[in-house]
């Protein structure tokens, strides 16, 4: 469902202390359309957009009554007349909101939600504002959000509401819009580029818990990639899931040459490739072997200790001059490393006991395996001793 979730202030006061009203403006839209004269913003997005559904947000001193226009004569004139009246004194009930927002429905053929905020900032004011906003947005809808005439401090807690809904309800923001002032000219601009920077920090965070960089995919598809350069990314980070580092790598190698030519570029692209850092080590084993350094540090122990073990055969059978991929090379590189290293052996012994979650007959591993600072340093210990 597409909705205009837009916000509703209060102009300045005028000369004789009555309500003031928002300067009649043509606005210029991001496509380039120009507006009609509107005193509000939200009229003329409403006719922009068509949305199916409109949220209009704002306190009990908006100028609710700019929502009249939009009215074809369901509201009776003592109902108007009281809500200009309850907007000059700062007191708009919820009540009238609600009689508001069925004359709309009934007026408009589209849903209609108005929702009084607070008009202060305080701690407990501000939970409340995005509680309150948060529950106003349906589950997987299609959002534009204007904050053009939001109070003060509101479009800053707006972002903070969208953040929890693209991720919590599975909300997809199409744009984040603010109209400006110049003068006798209005312009909107698009502030999606505040999302986009959002939703790369939000990504890079969950990369650096799981390691899992289809993260990036719906990010890079905003920012202009073409769809087979993303579903190779995708592959690469399956490979990488399932232990396999040379397929993943060659998956996607290619794919994170290109350059980035979004807005967000200069600051995303060094983080993306510092993460990524491991597909261009040289050789299997040092590519698992960094692997197996980056989930320790992610606590990750059970992908830490395989890549740690595997780049350790696939190093082996390197300096042998033997086949790196070779099932049975490789198990019988296992059994030499084992039977050399008694450290090689104890790191197998911590796998197969982190892969079945099951106590060991060895006390040693029972130890490690019951608390986790224990785990850690003798981790560090086995990947230095090791050369991992």
């Amino acid at each position: 469902m597409s909705t205009l979730l837009t916000f509703i202030g209060r102009g300045a006061a005028n000369r004789t202390g009555g309500v003031g009203r928002y300067q009649a403006l043509n606005y210029l839209l991001p496509d380039g359309q120009l507006t009609a004269s509107v005193t509000y913003l939200g009229e003329a997005l409403i006719t922009r957009y068509q949305p199916q559904r409109l949220v209009v947000a704002g306190t009990s001193g908006s100028m609710w009554d700019q929502l009249l226009t939009q009215l074809s004569g369901q509201w009776s004139e003592d109902e108007q007349l009281a809500l200009i009246e309850s907007v000059d004194e700062k007191n708009v009930t919820p009540a009238q909101l609600t009689s508001l927002e069925q004359a709309l429905m009934t007026s408009t053929g589209r849903q209609v939600s108005l929702v009084l905020l607070p008009d202060t900032a305080t701690p407990a004011a501000q939970a409340e504002f995005i509680v309150t906003l948060c529950a106003a947005v349906k589950q997987g809808e299609s959002l534009i959000i204007d904050v053009t005439h939001g109070f003060r401090f509101m479009p800053i807690l707006a972002l903070t509401c969208l953040q929890y809904l693209q991720y919590i309800k599975g909300v997809e923001i199409e744009e984040m819009l603010y109209g400006a002032l110049d003068g006798d000219k209005g312009e909107v601009f698009s502030l999606n580029n505040v999302l986009q920077l959002s939703g790369w920090v939000r990504a890079l965070g969950q990369f650096d818990h799981s390691g899992d960089f289809s993260v990036f995919g719906p990010l890079l598809k905003r920012e202009g990639w073409d769809n087979d350069k993303i579903n190779e990314l995708l592959r690469a980070a399956f490979y990488e899931r399932i232990t396999n580092a040379t397929k993943a790598a060659q998956s996607a190698q290619n794919v994170l040459r290109a350059d980035f030519d979004g807005a967000m570029a200069e600051l995303i692209q060094p983080q993306l490739n510092a993460r990524l850092q491991w597909i261009s080590e040289t050789g299997r084993g040092a590519r698992e072997r960094a692997l197996a350094h980056q989930y320790l540090q992610r606590h990750d122990y059970l992908r830490a200790v395989i890549y740690a073990q595997e780049g350790l055969i696939s190093s082996h059978l390197y300096s042998e001059k033997a086949d790196e991929h070779n099932f049975d090379a490789r198990d019988e590189a296992k059994r030499t490393l084992a039977d050399n290293a008694a450290d090689f052996r104890l790191l197998s012994q911590l796998r197969n006991n982190l892969a079945h979650g099951v106590r060991s007959h060895n006390n040693h591993i029972n130890k490690l395996l019951s608390d986790e600072a224990t785990l850690q340093k003798e981790l560090a210990r086995l990947f230095k001793a090791l050369k991992v």
